[in-house]
């Protein structure tokens, strides 16, 4: 990740005091890792807990986990509303690489990363954003939102 204009794929660091440490695991500072704005904790977390909760978030049940554990005590949601505002985020963040404006740097990025040529990493993202929009109105019919 470039420091002066990060790729929309990787998250942003942001700026935090020396002494800030991540609110859901408590051990990492500032000046030993990363640290970026996340939108379902609501708050700045390290990488490594934001990297743990985009794939614990895709889980079906809740995992037995400290990260977990401190994401719901940070936000006051549950793990359900959790899993909703990810949903959320994913799809607006892979819509906004659709965008005519955006789309063909998106997918010069991709193509770098995966070997996919342009019409079958549009697809790709269009078929993950159907995908995320079944999950998340599955959700939303279960009432996950608190």
């Amino acid at each position: 990740m470039s420091p002066t204009e990060p790729h929309p794929e990787e998250p942003a660091a942001v700026e935090v005091a020396s002494s800030y440490r991540c609110p859901l695991c408590t051990c990492c500072r500032a000046s030993e890792t990363l640290f970026v704005a996340n939108a379902v904790a609501g708050t700045k977390i390290c990488e490594g807990c934001s990297i743990e909760l985009s794939h614990f978030l895709e889980f079906e049940e809740r995992p037995s986990d400290p990260v977990v554990d401190a994401l719901e005590t940070v936000t006051g949601l549950s793990f359900a509303a959790c899993r909703l505002r990810y949903y959320r985020e994913a799809i607006g963040f892979l819509e906004a690489k659709l965008l005519a404006d955006r789309v063909d740097r998106e997918v010069s990025f991709e193509i770098v990363h995966t070997g996919r040529s342009r019409e079958d990493t549009i697809a790709h993202w269009r078929r993950v954003i159907d995908d995320y929009k079944a999950t998340l109105a599955r959700l939303e019919a279960g009432g996950g939102e608190q």
